[in-house]
Order: structure tokens, then sequence, then C-alpha cells
């Protein structure tokens, strides 16, 4: 048979034998001898727990065949099936399964260049973490491109579910933190589609002009495009796979379910893989091995040539602490943003390690008030400004300490001068907005150069004060990032804008 008449002979099998209590799923899978796959097709029909047949009375067996195809029973305790949000072999293709990782354990390591397997989070409030499987390009517009993750990553939160809005839910990487200094903001896209129904848990973010990115995945290099996987490759057991999750980070398995009709959280889909483990020769006897694990929902599977075959959404646990995944073949998900979205999309490829892109346009910016234009017209547009800051730091190690001194603690250091009367006084005393101006100018002017004194006080002298304020009034953490911040910053006094950026490298 076809693998489209398979196909439509697997959703007769369901309709009947999904009506009965015990079977919790029916899809398309090889037979196993020995523990060794035939390659045989045959319905892989699943229950809740399996029973000697001598415990069986006659209408409870199970056919040894349906039309013709042989019949395989195996367990699945549908009950334990979860959504994963939140939380050396000789052959190196061969990638292990996952041993138990905590939640701390949890990748959140900040990328400035954006790829697949990488941790993000929705701006919607008690959002979760999921994973960003891969980039895709739009096939017609290349100044389009989106980031694949599950619709449930946007959208499960801890008080219940909030549905994101399309072109106003923001997505950050690695945390969902806003910034009124959208230069050094950890926010990074807007959902532009997607959904959870009988075909799809997926979900498109749009990236934001200005916005770096590599079409690869972490771990696993350059990405060579998408396929089908066959109903014969998978009940051969021969369609090696490996993903890139946020929790797990890379672990390895084999593709054997296919078109597999089950329901997950209260979804039902007739299109489900089920990706087992490959074993990990560095556990012990009845240790947990996991597929996947919270925080790994979005990530995609490759095979052996890097080519994506499926977004990964939910895992189930089996007996014998194996813990498999739950598979959404990738060519469904993009014929989906096709006919949903007309959004005609394609996994985005290279040849080559370290292809970076770009996507086209600058991003708009925002300013707290001390940042505001001054009156006289003598600044360029601020969003020009910052963005050059910003890209600018980038380019050093002490300039990127600066920008995660303000995404990790810009809301309690913006808190404590509006709060704490000694910063405040600090602040506008020592001549913060003042320098703040100053900085803004010598950007825009590369003649300009910093003022030598303020209020009557070395520049230098000004600005320890200020960090003075601050480290008496911060959390341990603030204190530490600015002690840090401290060692870094040069003597800005008649420096021009170039001159600090030398400085600040030299650190």
């Amino acid at each position: 048979m076809s693998d489209e008449e398979l196909v439509a002979l697997k959703q007769r099998a369901a309709e009947v034998l999904m009506a009965r209590p015990d079977v919790t799923a029916v899809g398309l899978g090889g037979r196993d001898r020995g523990g060794l796959p035939t390659g045989e097709i045959v319905l892989k029909v699943f229950v809740e727990r399996k029973r000697p047949l001598t415990g069986l009375t006659p209408g409870e067996t199970l056919p040894p065949r349906f039309e013709g195809l042989g019949v395989d029973v195996g367990e699945l305790p549908l009950a334990e099936a979860t959504l994963t949000t939140t939380p050396v072999l000789d052959d190196t293709l061969t990638v292990p399964g996952s041993p138990f990782r905590p939640d701390s354990a949890m990748d959140d390591e900040k990328r400035r260049t954006l790829s697949g397997g990488i941790r993000v989070q929705s701006g919607l409030p008690g959002a979760g973490f999921g994973t960003m499987g891969c980039l895709l390009e739009h096939t017609t517009d290349p100044g389009k491109v989106y980031g694949l993750t599950n619709f449930h990553v946007l959208s499960k939160v801890a008080d219940g579910t909030a549905t994101p809005v399309k072109d106003s839910t923001r997505l950050g990487h690695p945390h969902a933190t806003t910034s009124p200094l959208k230069c050094c903001s950890n926010m990074f896209g807007t959902f532009a589609g997607g959904g959870s129904d009988a075909v799809r848990d997926a979900a498109l973010i749009q990236l934001d002009p200005g916005t770096k990115w590599l079409p690869e995945i972490v771990g696993l290099g350059p990405l060579g495009g998408s396929r089908p996987a066959s109903i014969a490759e998978i009940a051969a057991g021969t369609l090696r796979v490996r993903k890139r999750g946020a929790h797990t980070t890379l672990t390895g398995g084999v593709l054997n379910v296919a078109h597999m009709t089950i329901t997950v959280e209260g979804a039902t889909r007739n299109n489900v893989m089920v990706a087992t483990p490959n074993p990990n020769p560095l556990l012990g006897a009845g240790e947990d091995l996991f597929f996947s694990q919270g925080g790994d929902s979005g990530s995609v599977l490759v095979d052996d040539d890097a080519v994506v075959v499926a977004l990964h959404y939910a895992g189930l646990k089996l007996p014998g602490n194996i813990h498999i995944g739950f598979e959404l073949p990738i060519e469904d998900i993009l014929a989906s943003f096709g006919g949903n979205e007309q959004l005609p999309l394609r996994v985005a490829t290279a040849t080559t390690n370290g292809d970076v892109h770009v996507v086209p346009g600058t991003r708009p910016l925002d300013a707290p008030r001390d940042l505001l234009p001054s009156p006289d017209g003598t600044l360029p547009p601020l969003e020009d400004v910052l963005a050059r800051v910003g890209s600018d730091l980038e380019r050093s190690a002490a300039g990127r300490d600066l920008i995660d001194l303000w995404l990790d603690h810009h809301d309690e250091l913006l808190r404590l001068v509006d709060e704490r009367r000694r910063v405040t006084i600090a602040w506008h005393r020592g001549g913060g907005p003042v320098l703040m101006h100053a900085l803004l100018h010598a950007v825009a002017d590369p003649a300009v150069t910093m003022p030598q004194a303020v209020n009557g006080e070395s520049t230098a002298r000004r600005l320890d004060r200020i960090l003075t304020a601050f480290h008496a009034a911060a959390s341990p953490e603030l204190r530490r990032a600015l002690d840090r911040t401290r060692e870094a910053l040069p003597d800005p006094a008649g420096l021009t804008y170039p001159q600090l950026l030398t400085a600040l490298a030299a650190g």
C-alpha cells in the first residue's frame, strides 16, 4: 500500500478501535522481534496498560489484524502525557537521550545572534518558557523572517491560559524582559500567527528589524531545509533524529510511530509521530531517560543531514522510566501557515557555520524621560542615537556587560531613582541627566567631548558619587554588577564618543 492508503486505513482503524475505553492511541509503525525492527509496517495500537491474554475475555482482546494489516499492541498511559513547556558515543550522529535535568539547569544563556534551539518567553503575564526551534523565511519577501515555536509556549501561563494577540504580543530571549531602552532589550519579535487545532500546535515570531540571526540550531549547525518522514523508514527504525531544547539541550532518538491519533490535554490530532530517546550509557539501571522535558516545547527534530522533519510539542513517561516525545510533521506545520495565515514559508538554510543574517530595517525605540531629545532640536532622532549606542556597545566585552547590567537590573535601577530619596538626590545633583544628554550629543557629533566637570566637580568624581549611592541601596545582585561596571568604566572627561568606545574596549 502507498503511504496515502496506509494513512486512510489507520484513520478507519482509529475510528473503530479508539471507541474502546482501554485504547489510548492508534498509529503506524514497525513490528519488533527480539528488540529489533523487522521493517514490517503494522498498526500500532496503544492501551493504558497491557494485560496477559489469559486474563482477558474474548471481547477485551484486540484483533491480530485490521483490514489485513497486522496489529502490534503497546502501552501508552495517556493520563501522564503533558505539553513540554516551562521547563561520548562512537557515532557522532548518535546523540544519547537526556538524564533528568532540574529546572535550574535550563539554558538561559543570552545569544545576541538568534538561532534555533534557544529559550524564549512570551511577554504575557505569568508565561512559562519554551524553545524557538528554527528560523523560517518568507519565500517571496526576504525582509520577513520568523522564529518557529509552539502556540502553547505563547499562550499557556501559570494562572490559566491567555491568548496571544497577533502583531501585539511580544517575545523575548532568554527572558521576556522589557526595557525603556529598546536598544538594550531582551524582546526580539512579535507573535505573527499560529494556533492549536487538529493539525498543529505552532506559532510564528516575526523578528524585529535589525535583528541578527543564524539559519542553524545551537550545537547542530546549519540546516539543510525540511522534508516529510516516510512510513517505511519509521517502520524500519532507521529515521534517527536529534533536537536542541532549552531544558534538555541536545538529545537524540528514533522516530518509530507515525500518523498517530491521540489526545493530549484536550487536543486530538491524527498526524502525531513518536520519538523514543536513544540509550545513554552514562545512566544507571532504572534511571529516567528523556527525549524531552518542560521547556523543550517548540524545538524541531532534524535527521542525520540536519534536515528538519518535525516540531516537538509534548512528552510522556512510559513504563521503564522512558520519556518519549510527541512530534508534528514539519510539512503539516508549514502548510498550515500557508493556508491559515497566507504565509508561504520555508526553513532557513545555510551551507556554512556562522552565516549571520540581519533582518532589514531599523527597530522602533522608546526612552525614559531623562533621555528625551533636547527642545532646541540639536539632537538627531533619538531612535537613531540609541540604535547606534546599542550596536556599538555590542562590539566589546565591557560594552556587552553594560547592556547586561541594564537588561538584568533596569527595573531596580529605575525604582531606586524614583523611590529612594538618597539615590534620587545623588542622580540629579550628581548630574546624571546632564551626563546622559552630553553622551547623546557626543554620539551624534564625533567632535563633541564629554564635560571635564559637572557642577564644579570633576566628571569622574560625579560618576563615582552616583554609583556609590546606587550601590548603598542596591540588592546584592545589583551590587555585584555595579562593582563590575565600576572596574570597566573609563574616566569620560574630555573624551569624544569614539574615544570612549576605545577606552571601554581597552578596559
